[in-house]
């Protein structure tokens, strides 16, 4: 968008803009072009600001586990959580959510309250253990501070062996 100087400049003026602080929600990285000159008779029109942010990005948006039987405890998988663009992301602390939340467990986390500069990545392993017969979901949430904010994995299971009198 635009925007004007605080204080007004007249003719034959000097000026110079630059970014003093950089963003911090989301966190980004903002750089400024055409930022310096003499005002000449007319309004400044040619400084631009452009800010990126960098973007976590999960290896997929969903994840299916099976097991025989009630009391089996899947083979785990693993979420990489990666990180683009010119600025550092954090991720904050990894968590499971949602209606059957303790059929599923994180195993091992290198992401929580980890930093993450341009292309590094960290990884989280689930695995489940169903505690009833019926499918379970529940949600892996990973917050971070890109712009998108939270990205969530969908988690399901099933038990595929159920006896013919309904136990298992």
């Amino acid at each position: 968008g635009s925007f004007s100087f605080a204080t007004a400049l007249t003719d034959g003026s000097s000026y110079a803009v630059t970014v003093s602080t950089q963003p911090t929600t989301p966190i980004q990285q903002c750089t400024v072009s055409n930022g310096s000159g003499t005002v000449a008779g007319a309004e400044v029109s040619s400084v631009v600001l452009t800010c990126v942010s960098g973007v976590i990005s999960v290896s997929s948006a969903a994840l299916t586990f099976v097991v025989e039987q009630l009391g089996d405890v899947a083979t785990p998988q693993t979420i990489s959580v990666t990180s683009s663009g010119p600025v550092s992301l954090e991720v904050q602390t990894v968590s499971i959510g949602g209606a059957q939340a303790n059929h599923f467990s994180i195993v091992s986390n290198t992401c929580d309250n980890a930093t993450l500069a341009n292309g590094q990545s960290c990884a989280i392993q689930i695995d489940y253990a169903p505690l009833t017969a019926s499918g379970s979901t529940a949600d892996l949430m990973i917050p971070s501070s890109d712009a998108g904010g939270t990205s969530i994995v969908e988690l399901s299971g099933r038990v595929t062996h159920i006896f013919a009198d309904g136990f298992e």
